[in-house]
């Protein structure tokens, strides 16, 4: 395993190192990845010159100690291998990653995840806005794998997702699931306005006791309530990965459609009381 720590004096700079994931380093000796530019705020310097590193990275296996919360694009582009961020990471942590795992054992930043297609994403903390996303400029979001995050997440959360799992244990803010494609988002905590605005397709599973239908836009509307078999297979899913579910679990769902003004194949699950 190859460990990295970032000097104690960058706690305030903008950090951002291209290549910086496991499967870019595991084929590096220590003094390459060392050579490795850096870039501090406006000053490019090389990645040993700001941090300390140790251990052997032909495992795929990296583990990044210390602060990172000023560090952006971190495994943007991972294909494979192991990430755990001891702390807390800045934004576009695994962004348009297509495999393997990364661990965050604090908080994470904006565009977690965004535009990914493979791989999945654990973060312990929260987690800001836009999390699996589209990046600036794009128009698609996440296309495929999994975030998980124990906390709570910021605005835009799913925003024009095309395909995989994100759920959020906590809450999250406005526009949630905002023009989603496909794919599916679980929330055990409190939403904020607009949820699910533009969506074509997908799904939500919202598990706030306290909603109901009226807490939604217009643009959705109660379609029936049933007991959808595959509610059960996303909370197995989440209970084997140790992931915290609300208890009780509901069983028994009301399911709002839209966007109508879109493909009206958005779907809203809420528990029924």
């Amino acid at each position: 395993m190859l460990s990295i720590r970032p000097h104690a004096d960058l706690d305030h700079v903008p950090f951002e190192v291209d290549g910086l994931s496991p499967d870019r380093l595991s084929s590096m000796s220590l003094e390459e990845i060392a050579r490795l530019p850096a870039w501090l705020g406006n000053r490019c310097l090389t990645l040993g010159e700001c941090s300390t590193l140790e251990g052997d990275p032909a495992d795929e296996a990296v583990h990044l100690q210390g602060d990172w919360s000023r560090a952006a694009g971190i495994a943007s582009g991972m294909t494979s291998g192991s990430l755990r961020v001891g702390g807390s990471i800045g934004p576009r942590l695994g962004a348009q990653m297509t495999g393997g795992e990364i661990v965050v054992e604090g908080d994470a930043g904006d565009y977690l995840g965004a535009e990914m297609t493979g791989g999945s994403l654990h973060v312990h903390g929260d987690a800001g806005d836009q999390v699996g996303g589209p990046l600036p400029g794009t128009k698609l979001g996440m296309k495929g794998g999994t975030i998980l995050i124990r906390g709570n997440a910021g605005d835009e959360v799913g925003g024009a997702m095309r395909r995989g799992l994100l759920a959020v244990a906590g809450s999250v803010g406005n526009d949630l699931a905002m023009d989603m494609r496909a794919g599916t988002v679980v929330v055990g905590g409190a939403i904020g306005t607009d949820a699910g605005l533009g969506m074509k397709r997908g799904t939500l599973l919202l598990l706030d006791p306290s909603l109901t239908p009226e807490r939604f836009h217009p643009m959705f509307e109660e379609a029936c309530r049933y007991e959808p078999s595959f509610v059960e297979i996303y909370r197995r899913e989440l209970a084997k990965r140790a992931f915290p579910l609300p208890k009780p679990w509901p069983t028994t769902l009301i399911r709002l459609v839209g966007d109508q003004l879109e493909l009206r194949k958005g779907e809203i699950f809420i528990g029924a009381t």
